[in-house]
């Protein structure tokens, strides 16, 4: 009897931990939709500190609608920003996300340009600073719906096992940004080729 009292004791502890750990994700993400006639624009954070704050207007002159969200707390820091505006025939917008963390960074970034007939753009993404077991992540997009429309994209996280040493890197490339090294300071440890 007593065992199965400590042991649902310790499932409990465990569960509560596991919970507490996962509640501590920072992200945060951002999208602007602007056209003739029409702007609107959203966001979302997560962390112990959020802040969402987001803006469209339509006039004369055209549409503009911007997003920034910033989640934080104690594993990190994730930021996003959108940016949008229409004006005679011409549509542009933009988005940046960054997460910092322990784990890692993320960073992405997005554009577009459209021109002729309707050039409504939407831009967004977000990111996510991850747990304790995973690297950040996030993205970009970018469309726009013009004759001639032109977007972009990019997406680089850097990455590494959270109970590795930062020296020791990772398969994908160094935990600090060059090329992989082991403890030794040579590629791959004091085993592989030098450079």
């Amino acid at each position: 009897m007593k065992l199965k009292q400590f042991s649902t004791r310790i499932l409990a502890f465990l569960s509560l931990a596991l919970l507490s750990m996962t509640a501590n994700a920072q992200s945060a993400g951002t999208w602007v939709d602007v056209g003739p006639g029409h702007a609107g624009a959203g966001g979302s954070a997560t962390g112990q500190f959020q802040h969402v704050d987001t803006d469209s207007r339509v006039g004369p002159m055209g549409s503009v609608a911007r997003g920034v969200a910033v989640g934080a707390g104690p594993n990190g820091l994730s930021i996003s920003h959108s940016i949008g505006i229409n004006m005679g025939g011409r549509g542009t917008a933009q988005n940046f996300n960054l997460s910092i963390g322990p784990n890692g960074t993320h960073v992405s970034r997005g554009n577009v340009n459209s021109t002729g007939g309707n050039s409504r753009v939407i831009a967004g993404g977000s990111s996510n600073v991850g747990s304790p077991w995973n690297n950040p992540s996030g993205g970009s997009y970018a469309t726009g719906y013009g004759r001639n429309t032109v977007a972009q994209t990019h997406a680089q996280t850097r990455g590494h096992h959270p109970h590795m040493h930062p020296s020791m890197g990772t398969p994908f490339g160094g935990a600090m940004g060059g090329p992989m090294r082991g403890p030794m300071g040579g590629p791959f440890g004091p085993f592989g080729p030098r450079m």
